[in-house]
């Protein structure tokens, strides 16, 4: 068969399958059934295959080499190796510099700061499944950083529109025009040192870039826990390279709290009921890491995909507020 008779095929299968799914769609988004249920595991095996793309070659790597002065340790560097030989690539793409940024993060992660790396393919083979290289990676490590100075900071009041508004009105009614932030209104009430703990580094330390990112992931779930669903953590960075540190500065940016208006539950049992409605209280922070955590620890209780497909959120930015439905309503048997 030749490769437009494939995809004419193809797209004839889509139509059919299509029109399967959208007429189940319509039927579970009835008042009489809960919406979204699961596909059956045909449709989702027949989906994922409909899903490769005709004719688009796979990259493979088979071996990763490594040319230059190199000071990362080995163990670092056998990490790389297995996690660039257990990815696919695709030949339609700049698959080289994504194998740069890989290696890239390696080397940074282990205070490399400024490296320089540069991917030197040899083609190997070809076959059905696609091409197999071998990857020479050219790295000029340069010198290994330390963490300098660690500051958090508001962010400035020109990148926060919402803070700017409630700063103006609140200083036109004292009839003061400095417009820096007050000191109350500062992190949100959370003491700085608390703060720099959840970076997890200290001043003289290899800066790693993934101890950065888990910091900031960390804030982000302080943050909303206590209802800054929007909050943000904007990172800047001024090297020293006379002594070879990164000064690292954080803007937090926390947005508004939003408390908990209305909780709606439908088809729980009581005590699943219970749990969620003592957990989002009316007129509290809505705390968001707690949500997460209770879906994750009542999996086996719950719906499928409660979270994507059954969590009804909707916010009030005016009012600072979230509305919550829950429909956990069993669906129906689907075949094997």
């Amino acid at each position: 068969m030749s490769m437009n008779s494939r995809r004419a095929a193809r797209v004839i299968l889509l139509g059919v399958v299509c029109t399967s799914l959208c007429s189940t769609s319509l039927v579970a988004q009835s008042p009489t059934e809960p919406p979204n249920c699961p596909l059956s595991p045909s449709q989702v095996e027949l989906l994922r295959q409909l899903s490769h793309e005709d004719g688009r070659q796979q990259v493979v790597i088979d071996a990763v080499e490594f040319d230059g002065s190199i000071h990362l340790p080995d163990s670092a560097r056998q990490k790389l190796i297995a996690e660039l030989k257990a990815k696919t690539f695709f030949a339609d793409e700049d698959w080289p510099e994504k194998v740069e940024d890989d290696a890239r993060w390696a080397w940074q992660d282990a205070g490399y700061f400024a490296v320089v790396v540069e991917a030197m393919p040899q083609f190997l083979s070809s076959d059905t499944k696609g091409q197999r290289f071998s990857v020479a990676l050219h790295v000029q490590e340069g010198d290994q950083f330390r963490l300098g100075d660690l500051r958090i900071v508001d962010a400035p009041l020109e990148d926060r529109p919402s803070l700017r508004v409630r700063l103006s009105e609140t200083q036109q009614a004292e009839g003061n025009r400095n417009l820096e932030p007050p000191p109350d209104m500062t992190y949100a009430g959370f003491p700085v040192e608390e703060l720099r703990r959840h970076i997890g580094m200290k001043r003289g330390e290899v800066f790693s870039t993934s101890k950065i990112r888990e910091g900031l992931e960390a804030l982000k779930n302080l943050y909303g826990s206590k209802g800054y669903i929007d909050f943000t953590a904007n990172p800047l960075t001024d090297i020293d390279q006379e002594d070879r540190l990164v000064n690292l500065t954080i803007q937090l940016d926390q947005e508004a709290q939003y408390r908990v208006r209305s909780v709606e539950v439908t088809g729980a049992d009581p005590s699943i009921e219970n749990q969620l409605r003592s957990m989002l209280r009316v007129g509290e922070p809505f705390d968001a890491l707690q949500l997460n955590a209770f879906f994750k620890e009542n999996s086996e209780r719950l719906p499928p995909e409660l979270m994507q497909r059954r969590l009804d959120f909707r916010r009030d930015a005016k009012t600072g507020s979230v509305d919550l439905r829950f429909d956990l309503r069993s669906c129906p048997a689907t075949e094997n």
